[in-house]
């Protein structure tokens, strides 16, 4: 897990003093007071992601799949909002498909930090442009990851994702 605030002087180190890794969770200073809390994102750490891959060596031209999978283990608050799976594809690959499954509301999309889209397909941007992924469950309708999106305790997004060795 790691927080995305440079002012909270967290920017680029993941909790604990570990570098960043695909899959980790980020943070952000929602309420814009240069602090990341509770206030911002009542995560509290309860967000656990696991990745898995399907294999441990793969050749220029063959696939490899990613699953990310959290659940929201949070006790009191039980009820988390603004959760999103984030990852970096890694070096050397391309984006070649994307699917999610959450046990409450409808999954929506995120590339390279742009709009929220209902689409597991970056378009307009080319598969060779994608650089990072976001999926959240839109559980209020409106198509994007809000407040008002909650993550119910026990409740799971899991994410598949598939690129290819360049």
């Amino acid at each position: 897990l790691y927080y995305a605030n440079a002012a909270d002087g967290n920017s680029g180190t993941a909790y604990g003093g570990s570098a960043l890794r695909p899959g980790d969770i980020k943070f952000k200073d929602l309420n814009g007071d240069g602090i990341i809390d509770a206030k911002d994102n009542p995560l509290n750490y309860a967000l656990a992601p696991i990745k898995s891959v399907d294999r441990t060596q793969a050749k220029p031209g063959e696939n490899i799949v990613y699953t990310i999978s959290a659940n929201n283990t949070r006790q009191d608050p039980a009820t988390l909002t603004n959760a999103a799976i984030s990852d970096t594809l890694p070096a050397n690959t391309e984006f070649v498909s994307l699917s999610a499954t959450c046990t409450a509301g409808t999954p929506v999309y995120k590339f390279n930090g742009g709009t929220w889209q209902a689409s597991a397909l970056p378009a307009p941007i080319l598969n060779s442009a994608v650089t990072r992924i976001e999926v959240g469950c839109d559980t209020n309708g409106s198509g994007s990851i809000t407040a008002a999106d909650t993550l119910a305790p026990g409740a799971n997004i899991t994410v598949t994702l598939t690129v290819l060795v360049k």
